[in-house]
């Protein structure tokens, strides 16, 4: 789809993007809000929340199947959850990987066609159970992003009709 660059680096998109990152961030009390933007091989920090003891850094990219908890929610195409990355066997070992951040909440984020964009995702170093409401309140915030993209592809059709 022909929006996708432009959606990458459209700075009303990424500042607006930004405002709702912080806020997840602030609302959720976790140490990091992400909105990841998955390429061909690799998947890359599109937008991070900005306070200061946050890990990621815009612009970080990673390879695709290498054990992060965003791999899973792009190999899924589902919301992922997990508590406790110390507990399970499975994820333990992929601690490195994932900055050693326990706690993790991530879902896609979709272009109006159902073609995968990236993820938006919390994380935390202290293991929990997000609560039903803060599920509700990220759903909003994955919801939100994907109308953005509804929108920027619209506009990006008008501009074109109008040239």
């Amino acid at each position: 789809m022909e929006t996708e660059a432009n959606i990458a680096m459209n700075p009303e998109i990424i500042q607006k993007w930004q405002q709702k990152i912080n806020l997840l961030h602030e609302l959720l009390g976790v140490k990091a809000a992400l909105i990841m933007k998955v390429h061909p091989l690799e998947i890359e920090v599109l937008v991070r929340s900005t306070n200061s003891d946050n890990p990621f850094n815009v612009g970080d990219k990673g390879e695709i199947n290498i054990g992060t908890y965003c791999d899973t929610v792009v190999g899924s195409g589902k919301q992922v959850e997990i508590t406790d990355a110390e507990m399970d066997d499975f994820w333990k070992e992929k601690l490195p990987v994932n900055n050693g951040l326990v706690c993790y909440l991530g879902a896609p984020i979709l272009f109006p066609n159902e073609d995968l964009f990236g993820t938006i995702c919390v994380m935390d170093q202290t293991a929990r159970k997000f609560t039903g409401l803060e599920k509700k309140l990220f759903n909003h915030f994955q919801e939100s992003i994907e109308t953005d993209l509804v929108l920027e592809e619209q506009r990006v059709w008008i501009d074109k009709k109008s040239d």
